[in-house]
């Protein structure tokens, strides 16, 4: 067994930014590898091999990427994978992934590193996506029709008009200001009397 530490960086990320934001097409961090180490002045390949999935979740954070396609020989992801329980997965957030991976869920060396990486890309920062698919369905994946998405769960939102309203009560009931009314056409800190 060769050990596949988790990726801390990517050495030639300059030269993919510089390549990528050109509109090149850019083939790098391919699993098998061998990794490096920084020792004083020099690089020296170390006694592991790259993890593939996770290098990729490592350069799409550091290229700034929105979405991260990880492909793979599956549709979707699946709970009780090869079981008669078997459950395929179209969306969850990031706590569920969580919750998935604790209960052991995905096989340590076949779907496993694909979430860790896609959860690892999208909790890093707001907006993002991964999706993991097949190969043979990269667009329709890419386009959103199939695989398994993997989000944060969005924050809950109030509607700004029932949180104008909501403060105008109160501040009415305990006699600190006039109620606020909001309309969309108008500024709703601007202060009315009801007629």
């Amino acid at each position: 067994i060769v050990a596949a530490p988790k990726p801390q960086d990517v050495v030639e990320i300059d030269a993919i930014r510089t390549l990528s934001d050109a509109g090149q097409i850019v083939i790098a961090c391919g699993g098998g590898g061998i990794p490096v180490l920084e020792q004083q002045a020099s690089l020296n390949g170390a006694s592991a091999v790259i993890e593939k999935d996770l290098v990729s979740g490592k350069l799409a954070e550091l290229l700034d990427a929105e979405e991260l396609l990880i492909l793979t020989s599956v549709e979707k992801v699946s709970l009780n994978y090869q079981s008669d329980k078997e459950e395929k997965i179209e969306k969850m957030d990031v706590e569920t992934a969580k919750k998935y991976m604790q209960e052991n869920q995905f096989g340590a060396s076949t779907m496993l590193p694909k979430v860790e990486a896609a959860v690892s890309f999208v909790e890093k920062k707001a907006g993002r996506k991964a999706v993991i698919t097949s190969i043979d369905r990269a667009k329709e994946g890419f386009l959103g029709k199939t695989g398994t998405v993997i989000e944060k769960r969005p924050s809950p939102k109030v509607k700004k008009g029932m949180a104008f309203f909501l403060l105008g009560d109160l501040l009415k009931k305990y006699g600190l200001c006039y109620p606020i009314y909001h309309t969309r056409n108008k500024n709703p800190f601007e202060r009315r009397d009801r007629k």
